[in-house]
Formats: structure tokens, C-alpha cells, sequence
């Protein structure tokens, strides 16, 4: 029998670094990921599949974001 749950990570920050290990967390299809951020704006960009900080920056695939 084979466990076919995903694993969950939560990554707390939405700024360069934290959407760079969330994208790579996201990735491996076994893995949710998502990101805490303080900021509505910011969740909105992560979802988007844009970085704030990095306006030339766009990630592979949109990210789970919250504030809360």
C-alpha cells in the first residue's frame, strides 16, 4: 500500500529568497508548498507567478500565497 498524500511546507516570507525556495519546493510534485506573506499585494504577485522585489523575475508556475 502506498501513502499518496503530499507533504506540506510552508514557507514564512514573500520576498526574493523566500519565493525562490517555495518555486523549488514546488517543483517536486510530492510537495505542497505555500507562502506566508504580510502583505495582500504581495500573495496577489506570488499567485501571479511574479516576485515583487524582482519586477524581470518571473517564476515557473504560480505559488500558494497567504497572510494569514
Amino acid at each position: 500500500m502506498t501513502n499518496t498524500s503530499k507533504r506540506q511546507a510552508v514557507v514564512i516570507g514573500g520576498g526574493a529568497w523566500g519565493a525562490a525556495i517555495a518555486s523549488c519546493l514546488t517543483l517536486n510534485k510530492m510537495l505542497d508548498c505555500s507562502v506566508l506573506v504580510r502583505a495582500h499585494h504581495t500573495a496577489d504577485a506570488l499567485a501571479q507567478g511574479k516576485v515583487p522585489r524582482l519586477q524581470n523575475m518571473a517564476l515557473p508556475q504560480p505559488l500558494n500565497a497567504s497572510t494569514s
